[in-house]
């Protein structure tokens, strides 16, 4: 998505989210400043998770974010979409 992503991860035990998504927001901060030429803030400090409770509950979450570029309008080919190690286009 152009201005936010959506990830399912469950993390290994005694690793907190929280730690997880400081650690990616910061990596990719600088990415993306690096590349743009710019400095600053490219994340809020908020993030809506989730707990997958169930099969069910999973296949939905993964349903809703294959979907989502679908519903805002992107073109196939304009995002990518992973699976673990695997990535669809």
């Amino acid at each position: 998505m152009p201005n936010h992503v959506h990830v399912l991860v469950k993390p290994l035990e005694g690793h907190e989210l929280s730690r997880i998504l400081q650690g990616w927001k910061g990596y990719a901060s600088k990415e993306i400043n690096r590349a743009l030429g710019k400095a600053g803030t490219i994340w809020l400090d908020e993030s809506f998770d989730h707990i997958v409770r169930d099969k069910d509950s999973l296949r939905t979450f993964e349903d809703y974010i294959q979907q989502n570029p679908v519903r805002a309008g992107l073109k196939r080919g304009s995002y990518v979409l992973g699976r673990g190690m695997a990535r669809f286009e």
